[in-house]
C-alpha cells in the first residue's frame, strides 16, 4: 500500500488491530504494535525495522527493535484471536494446509539456521526453516499458526540454544511432528477442522498420515510415485477393458506401475479453477486402494483409503499421486478440489515474503522471529479482509461431482468418525 491507500483504509485498521493487539499488554506495546504493521504494509523494498520506521511519520528504530526483539509479550493469544477472526469471514474454511517455507540467512547465529534444503531456494543453502498450517478456502488463504523448525546441530548445543533464547523445554522435533503440533494447537483453539492437505514432504511420512487418522482427521497427502499398494483387483468389479486379476491377490506394485494398469474409461479429465489465463484442467483417476508400507509400530496397517492420479494428456506418464482418507462415496471432483488447493499455501507465502517481508526479519532471537512473524501475520489477515469485504459473496464450496462421478457430496470436512 502507498501512504494515501493506507490513509483510505485507516480506521478500519485501527479498529482491527484494537482488538487484535489487546493480548500484547500495555498500551506502550499496542501503540508500537499497531506502527509495526503500518510499516509492513506501506510500500517498500525492505520490511526490516530501520527502513520501516524511516518509512512511518512516528516511526522510532529503538522503539519497535525493542517490541519486536525484547518484549515479553506471548505470541500465541495473538495468534488465536486472529484465527478466531479469520474464522468468522472465511467461511467455509474446507482445507487446511501444511507446508514449510525457507527464510535465507547470512551467517550462523539467527536461530535455526543452518545449511539446509530449502524448497524456497530449490536447493541446500544457508536458511532458517518454518513449518506452516494455513486454513484455505477456494477464494482464501490464511496462515494460523508458523513454528521454527530447529535442526538437531541446534537443539544438541544448549549454550546457543539458551543464546537464542529458545525455551528450555524445547527438543528436536522433525518437521511433521512440528506440523502434528500446530494442528494441535488449531484443534484446542476450537478452529473449525478443515481436510488436512500436503505435499510429499509430509504425506511420504506413515507416521503423519497416521497421526492424522489417529486425530480423527481426514487428509488428502501427495506421495511419491514408488510408494507401494497391495493389488487386490479381484474385490473390484470388473468391466470391459479392465486389466485380468492378479494370480496372487496381494501382490504389491508401486502407485505408477499400478496407475499404468488402470483401464483408459477411469480416466477423467477434471478442470478444477479458472487460472490467470486459461482453466487448469487434467486427467484424474481415483481408485479404493490399501497402502503396502508397514505401519507406525503399535498400529495396525493402514486401512483401505482413495489413491488420486494425475495423468496430463500428452504426457508418457503419471505425475502425481495422494493418498486420502476421504469416505467411500467422495466424488473425484472433490477429491481433486482438495488436491488442488494446496496451490492456495504457495501464493501465501508469495505474498507473505514479497508484499510483508515474512522473511526480512533481520534480528537472531527465537522470540523476536515469532513476534515478527506473527504481526506480519496481523498485516497479510488485515489485507485477506478487505479483498473479502470487496467481494459481496466470496465463498464458494468444493465443486460437485461431475457426470460420471459416483456417491454423495454430504461429507466435505470434519473427523473420521464415520469411517470404517
Amino acid at each position: 500500500m502507498d501512504s494515501r491507500e493506507l490513509q483510505s483504509c485507516r480506521g478500519r485498521l485501527e479498529a482491527f488491530l484494537a482488538e487484535l493487539l489487546e493480548p500484547v499488554g500495555r498500551l506502550e506495546r499496542r501503540r508500537w504494535g499497531n506502527a509495526y504493521v503500518r510499516g509492513l504494509l506501506l510500500d517498500g523494498e525492505r520490511k526490516s525495522i530501520e527502513p520501516m520506521a524511516a518509512r512511518l511519520s512516528d516511526g522510532n528504530v529503538q522503539a519497535m527493535q525493542q517490541f519486536v526483539g525484547q518484549s515479553p509479550w506471548d505470541h500465541h493469544p495473538i495468534r488465536r484471536k486472529l484465527a478466531e477472526r479469520m474464522v468468522a469471514e472465511m467461511v467455509p474454511a474446507v482445507a487446511w494446509v501444511v507446508d514449510d517455507t525457507g527464510f535465507p540467512k547470512q551467517g550462523k547465529r539467527s536461530v535455526g539456521v543452518a545449511r539446509q534444503y530449502s524448497g524456497t531456494l530449490g536447493k541446500v543453502g544457508n536458511c532458517q526453516i518454518a513449518v506452516s498450517l494455513h486454513m484455505a478456502t477456494a477464494e482464501a488463504c490464511m496462515p494460523v499458526n508458523f513454528e521454527l523448525y530447529l535442526p538437531k546441530a541446534w537443539t544438541d548445543d544448549p549454550v546457543r540454544m539458551k543464546d537464542s533464547g529458545v525455551p528450555d523445554e524445547y527438543l528436536f522435533k522433525p518437521k511433521w511432528q512440528i506440523a502434528l503440533d500446530l494442528i494441535d494447537q488449531a484443534v484446542s483453539w476450537e478452529i473449525p477442522k478443515g481436510v488436512v492437505v500436503c505435499d510429499c514432504a509430509y504425506g511420504n511420512g506413515n507416521p503423519f498420515r497416521q497421526g492424522l487418522m489417529d486425530r480423527k482427521l481426514f487428509y488428502v497427502a501427495e506421495i511419491e510415485a514408488k510408494t507401494t499398494v497391495f493389488c487386490d483387483s479381484r474385490k473390484r468389479k470388473r468391466r470391459v477393458g479392465d486389466p485380468a486379476p492378479d494370480t496372487d491377490k496381494t501382490a504389491v506394485l508401486t502407485v505408477e506401475d499400478f496407475a499404468l494398469k488402470l483401464p483408459a474409461w477411469m480416466w477423467k479429465t477434471i478442470k478444477w479453477r479458472e487460472g490467470t489465463k486459461h482453466k487448469l484442467v487434467s486427467r484424474f483417476a481415483a481408485v479404493r486402494v490399501l497402502p503396502a508400507h508397514r505401519p507406525v509400530k503399535g498400529k495396525s496397517r493402514p486401512p483401505r483409503q482413495w489413491l488420486l492420479i494425475e495423468w496430463p494428456k500428452g504426457t508418457p506418464a503419471p505425475e502425481k499421486y495422494w493418498f486420502a482418507n476421504l469416505p467411500p462415496q467422495a466424488g473425484l471432483s472433490r477429491l481433486v478440489f482438495f488436491a488442488k488447493i494446496r496451490w492456495r499455501i504457495e501464493q501465501s507465502y508469495q505474498q507473505l515474503k514479497e508484499e510483508l517481508g515474512l522473511d526480512h526479519y533481520e534480528g537472531r532471537g527465537y522470540r523476536g522471529w515469532h513476534h515478527h512473524v506473527t504481526m506480519t501475520m496481523l498485516a497479510y489477515g488485515f489485507l485477506v479482509l478487505e479483498a473479502l469485504r470487496s467481494k459481496k459473496n466470496y465463498w464458494v464450496d468444493p465443486p460437485e461431482n461431475q457426470a460420471g462421478d459416483a456417491g454423495s457430496d454430504s461429507v466435505l470436512v470434519g473427523d473420521m468418525s464415520d469411517l470404517q
